[in-house]
């Protein structure tokens, strides 16, 4: 016999303000995230991607962890999400040539085993 359940997939792609934005347009960032992701039944595949423009060393591994780093995490953490991110940079400062990782891909901790993640070379910022 043939078992088979269907699933859904949610890919929800956002951005977040650069640090000269005020904390409530990062704070609303978050609580429509957070509506979201509590729309979506458990079973779904939920993918997160968006540019966060946070830093944590649990991402990025080229700056140090700043304050959006540090609430980001804690808004993982709370909603159960697994960073997919493996340390490798998604940025590279046009001026500088400094590298860094604002983009972060997120899943359901239930869906974390299922999903690889890496960078491709020489697309851009």
């Amino acid at each position: 016999m043939l078992y088979s359940r269907v699933v859904g997939v949610v890919v929800i792609c956002c951005y977040s303000p650069t640090n000269i934005a005020e904390e409530d347009e990062v704070e609303r960032l978050y609580n429509e995230l957070s509506s979201l992701v509590r729309q979506i039944p458990h079973h779904n595949v939920t993918m997160i991607c968006g540019d966060f423009n946070a830093h944590s060393s649990l991402w990025d591994e080229h700056l140090p962890t700043d304050n959006r780093g540090e609430e980001m995490e804690d808004w993982v953490i709370d909603k159960d999400l697994t960073i997919l991110n493996e340390g490798d940079y998604t940025r590279i400062n046009r001026a500088t040539g400094g590298l860094s990782t604002p983009d972060v891909t997120l899943c359901g901790s239930s869906w974390s085993n299922k999903f690889s993640w890496m960078t491709i070379d020489g697309i851009g910022n």
